[in-house]
Formats: C-alpha cells, sequence, structure tokens
C-alpha cells in the first residue's frame, strides 16, 4: 500500500490534486499523525511512500445493492444498462453511483442499441447534470459529448493492440474514425508517417478536431465526409482500419482501393458464431486474403465483434 504524506494545511488541495489525477484511493482512510496528514494512493507515485491505512466503511457496490454487475465510466460520465425489472429504482441507482465515485458527475441508462447514420446510442439522463466529458486513457485525452457521438472505454485495450500493427513510415486510413481515438493512439503511440481520418458525423467530426490539438497529435488528416465519396482522393496506404462492425462489410471495395499492393485491412465484424464464416467469405470475394480472425467483444444477444486481419490479395 502507499501513500502521500503533506503538512495538514495542505492535505485538502492535495486530495483534490490526487481525485483529479485518479490516484486517490478512497477504500482506505485518510489519517493524521502529529503535523502531517497521511493521504492513500491507488499505487506508487512520485513521492509517496508505503503505508498501512484502514479501510474505510464504503457503501454497497452496485452490484450487490441492485444486482448490475457493470456499467462504463467515460471521463466524469457513467453509462449504465438497467434492465426492466429495475426500471423503477433508475434513479436510485444513477444516484448510488454517483455517491460511489465521487468524480461521475452524471449517470445515463441505455435506452436502446448504437444505430442511426451517425452511430449514436440512446440514452437517458438518471442523475447529475452534464453530457460533455474529456476522458483519459493511456496517456491521452479525449473530449467528447455522450449523446452526441459513439465511444467506449472497453476499446481501449484494441486501440492499444493496433498501434502494433503499424510500422515506421506507414500511411494509414482509419474509415469511420468517430472522436478521433484510433487515429491519436497511432499518431502518439507509433511512427507512422501520415493517417487520414474520416467520419461522416459532424459533432464527431468537431470533437476529433479538438482532441487532435488536445493530444497535439498534428500528422492527422480529419476528413468529414462519407467514405464512398472521398476515398478515391486519398493516397496509397499500408493499413486501412474499419472499426463500424455492423456496416464494415459495405466499405470493402473502398478499402482495397487505397491500399497498396501488399497492404492490409482492419475489419471490424458484427456476427453471431454461426454466420461468421458467411461474412469472411464476402471479405474473401471483396479481394482480400484473412490472416487472421480474432473473437473480441459481445456486443449483443449471442453477437460479437471479430476482428479481421486480411491483405490485399
Amino acid at each position: 500500500m502507499y501513500a502521500v504524506k503533506v503538512k495538514k494545511e495542505l492535505a485538502q488541495k492535495r486530495i483534490n490534486q490526487l481525485k483529479k489525477q485518479g490516484f486517490y484511493d478512497d477504500s482506505r482512510r485518510t489519517i493524521s499523525k502529529n503535523d502531517s496528514v497521511i493521504i492513500p494512493v491507488v499505487k506508487r507515485i512520485a513521492g509517496s511512500i508505503k503505508a498501512e491505512l484502514p479501510e474505510t466503511n464504503r457503501a454497497q457496490s452496485v452490484s450487490d445493492k441492485f444486482g448490475i454487475s457493470s456499467f462504463d465510466i467515460i471521463g466524469e460520465l457513467a453509462i449504465i444498462f438497467i434492465p426492466d425489472t429495475k426500471q423503477a429504482r433508475k434513479t436510485e441507482i444513477g444516484q448510488h453511483i454517483i455517491k460511489l465515485y465521487p468524480r461521475v458527475k452524471a449517470v445515463y441508462a441505455e435506452t436502446g442499441i448504437t444505430s442511426g447514420k451517425f452511430r449514436v446510442q440512446p440514452l437517458e439522463l438518471i442523475a447529475g447534470t452534464g453530457s460533455e466529458t474529456i476522458h483519459k486513457e493511456n496517456g491521452l485525452s479525449f473530449k467528447l459529448d455522450i449523446t452526441k457521438v459513439f465511444f467506449s472505454p472497453r476499446q481501449s485495450t484494441e486501440r492499444m493492440r493496433l498501434t502494433k500493427l503499424v510500422g515506421s513510415g506507414d500511411t494509414v486510413a482509419v474509415f469511420f474514425a468517430g472522436i478521433g481515438p484510433i487515429p491519436i493512439y497511432l499518431s502518439k503511440l507509433t511512427e507512422v508517417e501520415k493517417i487520414y481520418a474520416i467520419e461522416l458525423n459532424p459533432d464527431a467530426y468537431s470533437y476529433m478536431l479538438e482532441n487532435i490539438k488536445l493530444n497535439k497529435a498534428y500528422n492527422i488528416v480529419a476528413i468529414r465526409d462519407d467514405v464512398k465519396q472521398v476515398y478515391s482522393q486519398l493516397p496509397e496506404c499500408e493499413l486501412a482500419i474499419l472499426p463500424l462492425p455492423r456496416g464494415s462489410l459495405e466499405y470493402l471495395s473502398q478499402a482495397r482501393a487505397v491500399l497498396k499492393p501488399d497492404g492490409q485491412a482492419i475489419i471490424y465484424v458484427a456476427a453471431r458464431e454461426d454466420e461468421l464464416a458467411s461474412k469472411l467469405k464476402i471479405i474473401e470475394q471483396a479481394g482480400f486474403l484473412i490472416k487472421e480472425t480474432r473473437k473480441e467483444l459481445e456486443i449483443g444477444p449471442r453477437e460479437w465483434r471479430f476482428v479481421v486481419q486480411a491483405v490485399k490479395s
């Protein structure tokens, strides 16, 4: 266990800083010792010391109190799926999440699946206020309004995995780029030469421009348009990424057209296990040789998001 030791007069200011940085450990108690205060932190940080601090009497978890096992936190906002049997308690659930997580300023309940031309998930505010936030992961920052754009914190591991597929000096096309998480990961964590990020949703495009500046990712060319309208204007690329599982198969010819002869595509596909083979066949018929297929996340009843790595043939 680790803690930070400060003078009493500086304690509250330091606690506020640690909370803002995500380092404050609210599962253990802050204690006073002589003229100092020992503040628990979640991991070893600069200036921290080893300390044994007592646990707090924490409120019941959402799972224990309501039987809901998981939810997403995006910056200062939480999104939760509430089953029909718990709908009457949705306000109580939202307020409980805010009590458990002081940094959360608003809680939204899912009211449907991500759909429509701009891929926005319908949400209902059930506690708190506000819909815009800055989400931080792996040293990167993403500003967004969760009621206007799609973003999933559950895909951070996959975004990091994509950085391993980019070579030094590569040119990359990212279709359906959203607020820019994949392009920004590639820009900041690889030696990519140029990234062309295409997004049709005007709100997502606007946030992508902000996030490019926020992360100083200036080798990204953001394009607001339909992929089918602008793909022919792109230079040849070593890699094309299609992160729209329920629509990617409609853009295979565009992906193939932007790739160099030995270029590869990363294609995300939504499918039940019994229909995956037919969707892989569509990819092959579009002129790709499939190198690898990997099951990633469950995105619906018996429906999974598969990641297909394919080479232009």
